[in-house]
């Protein structure tokens, strides 16, 4: 009789033993699987991100006499863009951006911008302040990441500050310098808002860029010191590479 009773004793802890062990299993598999989702990141409903870029301006101006140097005319950017996560397929955004545009004017006997009076060098210097709305489409998988995509929208630009600035060689002993710099503010011949289209293809964070400027940079019909009615319009496109700065 003993020994049953100390077989249904030995029976008994192993049995109790093996459930408890059994409970704590499921216990965990239980936590795992009540884990929430994450509700922040690039590929979340909202998301943004500051960015960067450079492009250069592109094409030939409208007119003569006002031919812009490729190459070194150029514009910098630096903002904040928001998305706003529609589906897998589909994002709407916005942005804000400050920058300035540099249009660097060649000089040659056909000049006439805006005069023609030549210089070492001579640049129109747009600093705006902008803002742009656009619709983005996703391709490819991507996770919790921006992914690739491509951009369609439109922008607007404030030029609160736009000066024409030339820099000439002098002779020191008559001017007291080698060189001298003219900044010219407050102009009355050009149009501080400006606005345009815009496209953007992105790998994440690297994206290409291109804007078309629809608006015009001067007034029509401003009596120039050339006698001429208008002034040569400079190129209305800017292409370059954007980068976000985000992990």
């Amino acid at each position: 009789m003993k020994q049953l009773i100390i077989i249904f004793l030995v029976f008994s802890f192993q049995f109790l033993t093996l459930h408890s062990f059994a409970q704590t299993v499921l216990l965990e598999q239980d936590v795992n699987a009540d884990t929430i989702p994450a509700i922040e990141g690039p590929n979340m409903k909202n998301y943004n991100h500051w960015y960067m870029s450079y492009g250069f301006v592109l094409g030939n101006s409208e007119g003569d006499g006002g031919d812009v140097l490729m190459g070194i005319s150029g514009e910098y950017l630096f903002g904040l863009r928001y998305k706003r996560k529609i589906n897998n397929n589909l994002a709407i955004g916005l942005g804000l951006h400050y920058g300035w545009v540099n249009y660097f004017v060649q000089q040659d006997s056909s000049k006439t911008f805006p005069n023609s009076e030549q210089h070492k060098t001579e640049r129109l210097v747009y600093n705006n302040i902008g803002a742009e709305g656009y619709f983005r489409i996703n391709y490819g998988k991507r996770g919790n990441h921006i992914g690739n995509f491509f951009d369609l929208g439109a922008y607007g630009e404030w030029g609160y500050l736009i000066n024409h600035i030339t820099k000439d060689k002098h002779d020191p002993a008559q001017v007291g310098a080698g060189m001298v710099q003219v900044k010219r503010s407050r102009l009355q011949y050009v149009n501080r808002v400006n606005y345009g289209a815009m496209m953007r293809v992105g790998f994440n964070r690297y994206v290409l860029y291109g804007k078309y400027r629809l608006s015009n940079l001067f007034k029509e019909d401003y009596p120039t010191s050339e006698n001429s009615l208008n002034y040569p319009e400079f190129p209305r496109i800017v292409a370059g590479i954007e980068i976000g700065l985000f992990e």
